[in-house]
């Protein structure tokens, strides 16, 4: 699929790029979309919730009282579920939040989240995202040839390293992120409105399909 290839700068058109069709020319899955941004936020959970089971609450394990003769209920232990400060009946320290998927499935879910946004019109491919400063101001002027509004979002995926302008200009503005191709994922893909990828990332996607790996 061949696209428009930009200066990122000025988003001068100078010349056209080739796009795989196998990761960006695809219809778009919604279903393996979802199941990957699952995956993600699931994998994000802590897993750190946790309940005092009888076991774990403190007191001593004694009967406090006998069985029969004293005119009270019959207990065996202050620290059963039913008593005050005693144990939680069903324990949940253990309940497990993995949600496991194939590294096929993920990539799978990339592809068709940048497919989506190529179908949208959303995605512009730049010859690199080098800038000679890293000044806020001039980076706003530079997206703003990008996007629709002032509040539209824009995810910006460099090659193997974020550049270092571009990333200090980039980190106070709460609508903009700036990840290397190792940080593009579906859920912030599908977040942003606006994906602005470098030509070297492509090419970087491409060779991890070809290898069939993550």
């Amino acid at each position: 699929m061949l696209v428009d290839l930009f200066s990122f700068s000025e988003k001068n058109k100078i010349g056209s790029f080739d796009l795989p069709d196998n990761i960006f020319a695809l219809e778009s899955r919604q279903d393996i979309i979802k199941l990957v941004i699952d995956h993600q936020r699931i994998q994000k959970i802590s897993g750190t919730r946790s309940v005092k089971n009888l076991s774990e609450v403190s007191g001593t394990g004694k009967k406090p009282f006998a069985q029969k003769g004293t005119g009270n209920a019959r207990r065996g232990t202050n620290r059963a579920p039913h008593m005050r400060g005693g144990a939680v009946a069903h324990d949940i320290s253990k309940n497990n939040k993995s949600h496991k998927i194939n590294k096929k499935v993920k990539f799978l879910g990339l592809s068709h989240s940048l497919s989506l946004k190529v179908s949208q019109k959303k995605l512009f491919v730049v010859d690199n995202l080098a800038l000679d400063i890293h000044k806020t101001t001039n980076l706003l002027g530079i997206l703003s040839k990008y996007r629709a509004g002032t509040n539209e979002s824009i995810l910006i995926i460099d090659s193997v390293k974020t550049d270092m302008n571009l990333f200090h200009a980039a980190r106070n503005l709460h609508n903009v992120t700036t990840v290397c191709r190792f940080g593009a994922n579906v859920y912030d893909i599908i977040k942003h409105s606006s994906i602005i990828i470098c030509k070297d990332a492509v090419k970087m996607i491409a060779e991890t399909s070809k290898r069939g790996e993550k």
